[in-house]
């Protein structure tokens, strides 16, 4: 096997042994609760601080010392102006929106097929963990530690064989990663317009912010508006107060949507890359990236996973 698909395997091979790691963890903790204290397997709120335990709190160290193992080139820095993160925002939005259509259409064909829904875990987690574990957990420690993992970490070691190889190898692995069909295409836009964020400005604090403002909306935000949307979808009367909030939310999010759609196409040019991160050009980068030993393994293991989500 040639160089780069070797190396390309060994970050494959990685990004497998944190799938393994996590549910290796996940099994384990899991049977120690089930022995300990069955009935905090019916908490939702009280798995969902486990989960962050057996996903990111133990991997992460360990993740941290194989890739160290791997060259890492350290990115010139950029400052963004408050006006571009807003902008960032407004397209961190549009592509979320995007994605979820695509996900919805696509389960939705695939519940038709197997005649029944195709389960959505992260809704029955935001809706069943409660207020502070959505804060603590979904809005704050899942986007440091996935920003470190499918971006710094992995960008920094692949930028030298340019900045369109990172991305698309960012938002790939970060869509197999959360193991649903019902997150996967936006968690591979989000995770590739992240990967360009990080590429052009060099710091990561931009993208958590990204990341934990998305989640933010969808986890503690959503809370507080989507019963009172159930309800107008039902034909329910709700309060003012309650009125005031959901045409608050969707002004809001549709606005921002918009504005990410209009600032996608009039940026679309910017976010290339002219090149000069680059030091290795592959001859046929699709093989050397994706078919090899390592890669495979990723992914045959997270698409067992979305298999099993789906069943």
């Amino acid at each position: 096997m040639e160089a780069n698909r070797r190396f390309f395997s060994k970050i494959g091979f990685n990004y497998f042994a944190l799938g393994i790691i996590v549910l290796v963890l996940n099994l384990f903790i899991g049977l120690f609760i089930s022995i300990i204290n069955p009935n905090l397997l019916s908490n939702q709120t009280m798995m969902t601080f486990f989960s962050a335990i057996w996903t990111y709190l133990l991997p992460l160290p360990i993740f941290i010392y194989i890739m160290r193992k791997t060259e890492a080139k350290t990115l010139e820095k950029h400052k963004m102006t408050v006006k571009t993160f807003v902008i960032c925002i407004s397209i961190t939005m549009f592509l979320m929106w995007i994605g979820n259509i695509m996900g919805v259409i696509i389960t939705s064909g695939i519940g038709s097929l197997i005649q029944h829904e195709v389960a959505n875990p992260i809704n029955d987690v935001i809706n069943n963990s409660g207020l502070v574990a959505n804060l603590i957990i979904i809005t704050t420690i899942a986007p440091i530690f996935e920003e470190l993992i499918f971006r710094k970490l992995l960008i920094d070691r692949t930028i030298k064989y340019g900045g369109t190889i990172s991305v698309l190898l960012s938002g790939l692995l970060f869509a197999f990663f959360h193991g649903n069909l019902n997150q996967f295409f936006y968690a591979f836009l989000l995770g590739g317009f992240f990967a360009i964020i990080y590429i052009k400005t060099g710091q990561i604090k931009y993208t958590i912010g990204l990341h934990m403002i998305i989640n933010f909306i969808g986890s503690v935000v959503s809370l507080f508006v989507s019963q009172p949307l159930m309800d107008l979808a039902n034909g329910s009367v709700i309060s003012p107060t309650s009125t005031f909030g959901v045409i608050l939310y969707i002004l809001i999010t549709l606005g921002l949507t918009v504005m990410g759609l209009i600032y996608s196409i009039k940026y679309f040019d910017k976010s290339r890359f002219d090149g000069s991160e680059k030091e290795i050009i592959l001859k046929n980068p699709v093989s050397t990236i994706l078919l090899n030993p390592g890669i495979i393994c990723f992914i045959l293991l997270m698409s067992y996973t979305i298999f099993t989500s789906i069943a």
